[in-house]
């Protein structure tokens, strides 16, 4: 028991003395150390003392000098935001242009459904004996128009043979 009081005192006392310590040891040896800091950047003793005290890099610029930095940081911060914002206008308009488009389209779908349910309805009324007779008229005229379709290709190579053997014997 007497060790735990002991070990708690010690602690506390050494609590106690770096709360005094420290503050004091700064206060006293930290101008000293920026300025050798600053005189003596490259050296390893300056490395030392950045690894024990924070330095103000800025401290040894003037005010004007800093002040100056910060507004034209500012001044290109509002110019990205200005960009940032013409680039969400363009995009917002391509997305109005892109929606608007979409509407036209199934507005234009919306009538070709309508015009197809009418189509069906009525070819449903009709009879189905009357449908076949249907198909049957339109394959014999594909029938034909294939005919025709290959005795106008036919005459065609025929006269465009006459004209190319007529003209080469003239010309």
């Amino acid at each position: 028991m007497e060790l735990k009081i002991l070990i708690s005192l010690l602690t506390g006392t050494i609590a106690a003395a770096s709360g005094i310590v420290i503050p004091l040891f700064s206060k006293t040896f930290h101008p000293k150390a920026e300025k050798y800091y600053f005189e003596n950047p490259d050296s390893n003793f300056s490395n030392f003392l950045k690894l024990i005290f924070i330095f103000e890099e800025n401290k040894s610029i003037p005010f004007k000098d800093r002040l100056s930095s910060s507004i034209t940081t500012l001044k290109n911060a509002t110019e990205e935001i200005d960009n940032v914002i013409e680039e969400i206008a363009k995009i917002s308009e391509e997305k109005h242009q892109t929606i608007s488009k979409l509407e036209h389209q199934l507005v234009f779908l919306e009538e070709k459904e309508n015009h197809l349910e009418d189509k069906i309805n009525t070819m449903e009324k009709v009879p189905v004996e009357s449908m076949k007779y249907f198909e049957e008229v339109l394959n014999k005229g594909d029938k034909r128009s294939a005919k025709r379709d290959y005795l106008i290709f036919i005459s065609g190579i025929i006269v465009t043979t006459i004209i190319g053997a007529l003209l080469n014997k003239f010309l």
